[in-house]
């Protein structure tokens, strides 16, 4: 393995371990949002957790940063697939 593809490689692990953290944290802010989310029940409440979260604007920092992080994390995904070619 090139030092290319082994930064390449430290690089995707960094982003995607950042974006698992962040679509964690965004979970368990949705589920303190409606207790009882992760327990099954009504799916209409549920769906009213999840645009609740989307809609207020004290999240919209974080969902920019959290579309940002999934953005470079499909472009290094690209890139490498083009770039390195098949190992």
């Amino acid at each position: 393995m090139t030092n290319l593809a082994l930064a390449y490689l430290a690089v995707q692990i960094a982003l995607f371990l950042l974006w698992a953290f962040m679509m964690f944290r965004m979970l368990w802010a949705i589920a303190r949002r409606k207790k009882g989310l992760l327990d099954g029940g009504d799916i209409s409440e549920q769906m009213g957790a999840f645009t609740g979260f989307f809609r207020d604007k004290a999240n919209r920092g974080f969902l920019i940063s959290l579309a940002i992080v999934t953005l470079l994390l499909m472009a290094t995904n690209i890139a490498g697939a083009t770039l390195l070619g098949p190992t």
